[in-house]
């Protein structure tokens, strides 16, 4: 789909819709290339890259030339307007939207919260040295829309690191952001129920994987 898109429209319409913290590659492909260290990343053949990737990663994850990233504002500036139509021109393209956003499997392996309609996508990464969860989206509830990300990002030397993913490295430095916003008029119980059932569920999460609150 990106592909499909392009790398300058993607761009395009990140820089119309004043998304000023969200960084995209020319490609997944270049983005790789680039990691492990490739002096001409943005030209590599698909036999290139598969030789490629048996070496280390040599150059960070986050950085100004190819890489993936966003905020926690960014994803709720986006998605407070997206899932309103405010970018789409016709409503059955805003419906379809909405749908595929409704097969996110972490909606139910966060999980967000019963009695209301969830959409959201969800992201990772795992790279020797470089580790990251995210979910971002929408909760329709009560008449009212409930916004929301969730990222957390973690250093480790393994690529896999299953006992990191298991503990989240409480040991490493941990970054952590998320911020829930909701639309003007939503009733305060409505807005303080919602959030707060989300946020306990998540702070008991990252007590029981051993992370102190920041």
């Amino acid at each position: 789909m990106f592909k499909a898109a392009g790398a300058a429209n993607v761009r395009s319409f990140i820089a119309s819709a004043g998304l000023t913290n969200t960084l995209v590659p020319d490609s997944t492909r270049a983005f790789t290339g680039y990691l492990f260290g490739a002096a001409d990343y943005k030209n590599l053949s698909w036999e290139q890259l598969q030789e490629l990737v048996k070496g280390p990663v040599v150059r960070p994850f986050l950085n100004t030339v190819q890489t993936l990233a966003s905020s926690a504002e960014d994803f709720i500036s986006y998605y407070s307007r997206a899932l309103q139509g405010a970018f789409f021109t016709h409503r059955e393209t805003l419906n379809e939207f909405r749908r595929v956003l409704t097969l996110c499997d972490f909606i139910y392996l966060v999980p967000l919260p019963l009695g209301t309609s969830a959409y959201a996508k969800s992201g990772n990464a795992d790279a020797p040295g470089f580790h990251a969860r995210s979910i971002a989206g929408g909760l329709y509830v009560a008449d009212q829309w409930v916004y929301f990300a969730f990222i957390i990002n973690w250093y480790a030397e393994s690529g896999d690191d299953p006992d990191g993913r298991k503990l989240l490295l409480g040991h490493q430095r941990v970054a952590y952001a998320g911020k829930v916003i909701a639309d003007e008029g939503l009733a305060d119980v409505t807005a303080k129920s919602v959030v707060s059932d989300f946020s306990s569920d998540v702070i008991a999460h990252r007590e029981a994987l051993g992370i102190a609150r920041r």
